[in-house]
């Protein structure tokens, strides 16, 4: 008599230690990609030097920042301080050396690789989730690289679905109300295109868990929300209502009805995504029927309550950016659409393992050449791209200022500015 070790929760340790290091190992290609001259591929602009000046009137002035970054120029209205007291944590641990920026950027696109990967996990498999996390990976490292506040939009996105996804399917969740309070407070701080949440959860209120303890959940939610904004609405109201003037001024401005023509106009911008992932210009003839071909895959044979509230969730992820767009007579920006991405992964990572999962050999050999020749495609773009060396050049122009003991005027967008601010006066000093 002996004991048999192959036993079924010996497999599933198995599984999980070659998920886990599979997954591990992806991690290390995103860092790679990620930190590859860091310096010299840096962007050091707007946005960089911006949160650079706000990091320093927070570590070395000590004053708390009411406004975040500007949501839109033009409006003239901004989103709340979170960003700029999560990157001064950055600029305090680095001594406020511009190098602070790239690696808060890592930060935070590596918040988005595992937010990708758990929220995708949870809601399909592993496959799908590595599959999606490996796209992501190979895909938009130029972006990632860069630092500014909608580097958080994709991971807010991923959260959101996420909880959202959890509440209206399990009855136990209702609890994850309180979550979703914590992450729009959050999302809020980061980027004006957070204002679609609002709208996506008033269409995903009839499938809530309603109960006392949902209400309850929901109060705290509020409360959690208007803690988040509190900084900003405080500014509002010792401001003469300057925010929100801003804000019902640029709607205003730039609200144009909607339109069947317009709808029309920008159907390729609102499936963008999938064009970013395939690189082709062929893309425009099918982006905007893979997500009707998703419904119509997931559900075939197997329709339940579950399956057809997560394809309401991914229509209407794209529906509600598409159709609010459509109202909008200024320039769309392919990061306004960045939210979309998380939903775009899974409808082509679901494809992938679609294919995957089928019986014979040749659909997984075709897969793996596919996965293959769009990481060549994107890797190969990435490392023949020359670097920009924005950081490099700006100190190059300063240096001599200081030498010579000139003075560079303060200027909050100028990357020589804070250069020679850090250079000349906050190293002296030190």
């Amino acid at each position: 008599m002996g004991i048999i070790p192959w036993t079924k929760n010996h497999f599933k340790n198995k599984t999980n230690i070659w998920q886990i290091s599979i997954v591990c190992l992806l991690f290390a290609l995103f860092l790679f990609t990620r930190l590859y001259q860091l310096q010299a591929q840096m962007s050091w602009g707007y946005d960089q030097v911006q949160a650079a000046w706000a990091s320093k009137y927070i570590i070395v002035d000590h004053k708390f920042l009411l406004l975040g970054p500007v949501a839109k120029a033009a409006g003239g209205f901004s989103v709340g301080p979170f960003y700029y007291d999560s990157i001064s944590i950055f600029y305090w641990i680095f001594n406020m050396n511009p190098i602070a920026s790239p690696i808060f950027a890592t930060f935070a696109s590596a918040l988005t690789f595992w937010a990708l990967y758990l929220s995708i996990k949870k809601i399909f498999n592993f496959p799908i989730a590595f599959i999606a996390t490996f796209i992501n990976t190979v895909v938009n490292i130029a972006a990632d690289k860069t630092e500014w506040n909608a580097s958080f939009i994709v991971f807010c996105s991923a959260i959101i679905f996420y909880i959202l996804y959890k509440i209206i399917t399990d009855k136990s969740k209702n609890h994850y109300i309180v979550w979703l309070g914590v992450a729009l407070a959050f999302a809020f701080s980061v980027h004006f295109t957070s204002i679609f949440y609002p709208v996506l959860i008033c269409l995903l209120l009839p499938f809530f868990p309603w109960n006392r303890k949902t209400l309850l959940y929901s109060f705290l939610c509020v409360i959690i929300i208007a803690l988040g904004l509190s900084p900003v609405i405080y500014f509002d109201l010792t401001s003469k209502n300057s925010e929100s003037h801003g804000i019902i001024s640029y709607l205003i401005a730039y609200y144009h009805g909607i339109h069947l023509v317009r709808i029309l106009q920008i159907t390729h911008d609102a499936f963008l995504e999938f064009f970013i992932i395939f690189r082709t210009r062929y893309a425009d003839y099918f982006d905007f029927l893979l997500v009707p071909i998703f419904v119509g895959i997931y559900l075939y044979k197997n329709i339940n309550r579950e399956r057809l509230l997560l394809c309401y969730m991914v229509c209407i992820w794209f529906l509600v950016p598409w159709l609010a767009f459509a109202t909008y007579s200024g320039e769309l920006t392919n990061y306004y659409l960045w939210i979309t991405r998380p939903v775009a992964l899974m409808v082509i990572s679901y494809f992938a393992y679609r294919i995957f999962i089928l019986p014979t050999i040749i659909p997984k050999l075709a897969l793996a050449v596919g996965l293959i020749f769009l990481a060549y495609i994107h890797l190969t773009n990435f490392f023949n791209t020359p670097a920009g060396f924005e950081l490099t050049r700006a100190y190059k122009n300063v240096t001599p200022v200081i030498q010579n003991k000139q003075k560079v005027n303060y200027n909050i967008h100028a990357p020589e500015s804070y250069l020679y601010y850090y250079y000349g006066t906050y190293l002296k000093e030190k």
